[in-house]
């Protein structure tokens, strides 16, 4: 929708509120914050109404509008002490406002919360909108205006979390957390396009002969400056903007690489699992790409076993259960992870093409206190022997519980005992001196 000049002062204004722009509300928000005086506070609030895009979809877009211009006018209304009023986008509402307190502000800012939301209750039933707010107190009038509005959007994305309230304040330790991941989003395109992804693998040992058998392959990021960045910071984010689909084909790309090399010069080969997203099994072309793959580098399909989190299954399990069928005709193998952490693991058994079961760290931990733990983990190796599927146990640390698992005839370990994660090129060294 066209923005209007107020041809007042030259400020743009949005046409369907009345409300200055972005641009505009920090300048006029920046010349108020340049009157307070001594230590005065202030505040910005930023809205956010849960499910509007359903408002705009099952109602039309002049409904979603109407809703817009009826929470603007409630704002502008209200007794929030407010100085100034911008729209940034959507249904994102800013408001200036003069008094910081905080606890009169949260609980003027609840009561506007219930209230409107109240009002709307019957008004949409089949997208439920609901209104809520996050709120930055300004204690520093002279922080730069860009960097305020960045942290009251912070507040405002807490939301999604707090269910117990329609008011989410700034929290500090969450906004450095936000700008470091933000960071590191900006460089991943790079990233991924000069080789700063390092494919390491662990070792899967034999328990009976502690023969290298296997290698799980994990993705490490080493950017130019050498200080590496571990999965746990950026594999959510690639989870979050979908940039894990390329992580995940770069990872196994690498791996097919190695493995094609290494039959070229004759050398030995053992079976690699490469970890497979959610969001990878959602792709239409997702077993033509596969097959690709596999195909482009010639590999013999036993040396690849794709592996999927026991927890990928809570979310339409029939779906992922019929891709992991059409893969199986490929000849690769299936694994799953974090077995025994979630809700259904005697129906991973029973329905899933799954080859290879590993059991969740966890039971390992408890087995030296937990007889139950180590009940499950005996009960799980016998079914698996049964049913003629191998289970992996990782996290293996000390030779107690290596000599545990002996005993018990599972087949393969993983762990610091045995191996740490290592680069390709060390574990290719290690394989030609286990191969020889």
């Amino acid at each position: 929708m066209d923005n209007v000049i107020d041809r007042s002062n030259g400020f743009i204004r949005d046409e369907l509120t009345g409300f200055y722009d972005l641009d505009s509300f920090k300048l006029v928000m920046k010349e108020h914050l340049d009157k307070i005086e001594g230590v005065e506070t202030a505040a910005i609030v930023s809205t956010d109404i849960a499910h509007f895009e359903r408002v705009n979809n099952l109602y039309t877009r002049k409904a979603a509008n109407k809703l817009l211009r009826l929470l603007a006018k409630e704002l502008f209304q209200n007794n929030f002490n407010g100085i100034c009023y911008g729209r940034s986008v959507a249904d994102h509402f800013l408001i200036l406002v003069e008094d910081g307190r905080r606890d009169i502000l949260e609980k003027r800012l609840q009561m506007f919360c219930d209230g409107f939301n109240y009002m709307i209750r019957d008004r949409y039933p089949d997208a439920a909108p609901r209104l809520g707010v996050g709120v930055y107190i300004i204690e520093d009038v002279e922080e730069c205006c860009n960097e305020i509005v960045e942290k009251v959007n912070s507040a405002r994305k807490k939301l999604r979390y707090v269910k117990q309230s329609n008011v989410a304040f700034y929290d500090e330790k969450r906004f450095k957390k936000a700008m470091h991941d933000r960071e590191i989003e900006k460089h991943m395109v790079y990233a991924l396009t000069h080789d700063e992804f390092k494919v390491y693998l662990q070792p899967k040992f034999r328990i009976e002969d502690k023969k290298l058998v296997g290698a799980e392959a994990l993705a490490r990021w080493v950017p130019d400056d050498g200080d590496m960045i571990y999965p746990d910071e950026f594999i959510p984010l690639f989870e979050e903007n979908g940039m894990i689909q390329q992580m995940d084909f770069y990872v196994l790309d690498k791996v097919c690489k190695m493995i094609h090399n290494r039959l070229g010069s004759k050398k030995a080969c053992i079976p690699i699992s490469v970890n497979q997203s959610r969001v990878l099994l959602k792709s239409e072309t997702y077993i033509d790409d596969i097959s690709s793959v596999i195909k482009h580098y010639e590999i013999p399909s036993e040396f690849i076993e794709l592996e999927l989190t026991e927890r990928i299954f809570e979310d339409a399990p029939e779906e992922i259960s019929s891709i992991m069928w059409d893969v199986k005709k490929l000849g690769i193998h299936w694994s799953i992870d974090d077995f025994g952490s979630g809700y259904s693991s005697l129906n991973l058994f029973k329905s899933l093409p799954v080859d290879v079961i590993k059991l969740d760290k966890g039971f390992l931990d408890e087995a030296q206190i937990s007889r139950t733990s180590k009940v499950i983990i005996r009960k799980t190796v016998e079914l698996s022997r049964e049913l003629d599927k191998k289970v992996v146990c990782e996290g293996v640390e000390t030779e107690e519980q290596a000599d545990y698992l002996k005993g018990i005839n599972c087949d393969m370990a993983q762990g610091y005992f045995y191996a740490r994660p290592m680069p390709m090129e060390q574990f290719e060294r290690l394989l030609d001196i286990s191969a020889s």
